[in-house]
């Protein structure tokens, strides 16, 4: 039996697969507002994937806006990826943080790393500001400030919310 079809046969695989839409929260289009900007979500966390979206996103829609809202899921990745989130973000047209999910994760158990260093971090709002400020973007600690941005979106613009949540 071959392990990477399970025993299944190529037509049979080839069948299944016509129905597959792809996986959700990957780029996922959510709606278009009446306008006609377009709202993304994508269960991004990581720079990498942050940098991704924009490569795709930008082949899809070339002569579109692109605008990332990125919701960090832990502290710990926003600490160990600190060095590599500008260079994801820098190629947005515009790029928001919205408050960090910290988990189970404690606010003093960082205090040696180097953002807590660089920026006043007193509070994961402070850790998310921080964020912001090392990579040109713009912080929120509230989402309805994140709506009033969607709201006053043009026609031309595409915005793609990163969260693992």
């Amino acid at each position: 039996m071959n392990t990477l079809t399970g025993g299944k046969k190529e037509e049979e695989i080839r069948t299944s697969l016509e129905d597959f839409h792809g996986i959700r929260r990957r780029m996922e289009c959510l709606t278009t507002f009446d306008n006609g900007t377009k709202i993304f979500s994508d269960y991004g966390h990581v720079a990498s994937s942050i940098a991704l979206g924009y490569k795709n996103l930008r082949e899809r829609f070339p002569d579109r806006k692109i605008i990332g809202i990125f919701q960090p899921h832990q502290m710990q990745r926003v600490i160990a990826g600190r060095e590599d989130f500008p260079s994801a973000c820098k190629e947005y047209d515009a790029f928001y943080f919205y408050d960090i999910y910290a988990a189970r994760e404690k606010l003093e158990d960082f205090h040696d790393a180097p953002l807590f260093q660089t920026y006043t971090v007193q509070s994961i709002s402070d850790l998310g500001e921080a964020l912001a400020k090392h990579c040109g973007g713009t912080y929120f600690e509230h989402f309805q400030d994140i709506r009033e941005k969607m709201k006053n979106a043009d026609e031309n613009s595409i915005i793609v919310f990163y969260s693992a949540g």
